[in-house]
């Protein structure tokens, strides 16, 4: 009887030696916390294993398998050099999330650890298969003139056009500027390829470029309907600023003379300094606005000044 009690309690205690206790046990923010700080350490395979036990760990959402999947991806890619296992992560994600927004990006570096291991042929596979994906959320509503195909990519003249402008009447020079289009498509793909857009001085130009078109395009908004052109006005316009518009003759001595221009004269450069003048006042007026209801502090000591 007793024997048969220790041999019991022995395995008990052995059981609970397998377990930490509830206190070491790490919260998911924890571990992720944890992992976060041995991938900044670039502890890069205590990371993964970190990274997998929050993958291990009972109730995550798809979303967060998926997320937890492409970052160990981007580690084995990036920092290990480690393509086999790289792929086989960006293949959870889309396996674990096939919805997700990841699952883009996840695909494109599948396609990339294709390509480092030599696997050329199936990386082409993969991304003709997303061209294709891309081409019938996209193309499915665009309609025009098929002037040239790209893979399964189908290339409009309107494609040509937007890129170009209006395009020149001789055929030739048409078929010139689609083979430019083409190789400016298969460059771009091929800098997809290369993920060259995570390099961080790219990332900030990209990011410079989408500030300075979403701010064109918000002030465009902020145009629209407001600049009309009001005779009275350029006419006021024309008086405040008469002595700009002039013109210069030379006499017969060779001696030049200066001359005033009259509004009707002048009348095609004072509607458009009108013009510039009225989008400057609505700009000054939407950044005050902004301004007045931002809160803003300007560190004015700590601003060098320019020595002379």
């Amino acid at each position: 009887m007793k024997a048969t009690l220790l041999i019991i309690l022995g395995s008990f205690f052995l059981n609970c030696q397998n377990y930490p206790p509830h206190k070491d046990r790490l919260s998911e923010s924890r571990q992720r916390e944890l992992a976060n700080l041995f991938l900044n350490k670039e502890l890069y395979h205590q990371a993964i294993a970190e990274y997998q036990n929050l993958l291990d760990k009972v109730g995550l959402g798809e979303e967060k398998q998926a997320s937890l999947c492409f970052i160990m991806g981007e580690v084995y890619l990036d920092k290990l050099h480690d393509y086999e296992n790289a792929m086989a992560q960006f293949l959870r994600v889309e396996f674990y999330c096939p919805d997700c927004e990841l699952v883009k990006d996840a695909k494109k570096n599948i396609v990339t650890c294709l390509e480092r291991m030599d696997r050329p042929v199936d990386a082409q596979q993969v991304m003709k298969n997303m061209i294709a994906l891309d081409s019938e959320n996209v193309q499915s509503q665009q309609e025009g003139t098929i002037v040239a195909r790209l893979g399964e990519k189908n290339i409009f003249l309107e494609d040509i056009e937007n890129l170009y402008g209006k395009l020149p009447p001789r055929k030739i020079d048409k078929l010139n500027l689609i083979q430019n289009y083409i190789a400016f498509e298969l460059l771009f793909e091929k800098a997809k390829r290369t993920n060259i857009e995570r390099d961080p001085a790219v990332a900030k130009q990209l990011f410079q470029l989408k500030k300075n078109l979403l701010i064109q395009k918000t002030m465009e908004q902020e145009l629209q309907g407001k600049l009309q052109i009001d005779t009275a006005a350029v006419t006021l316009f024309y008086l405040a600023h008469q002595q700009k518009y002039t013109k210069t003759e030379k006499t017969s001595s060779g001696k030049e003379t200066v001359h005033p221009l009259s509004l009707e004269e002048a009348r095609s450069q004072v509607v458009q300094d009108y013009l510039q003048s009225k989008q400057q006042e609505i700009y000054q007026a939407t950044v005050s606005k902004l301004m007045a209801t931002s809160e803003i502090k300007i560190f004015e000591e700590l601003v060098p000044e320019e020595k002379e």
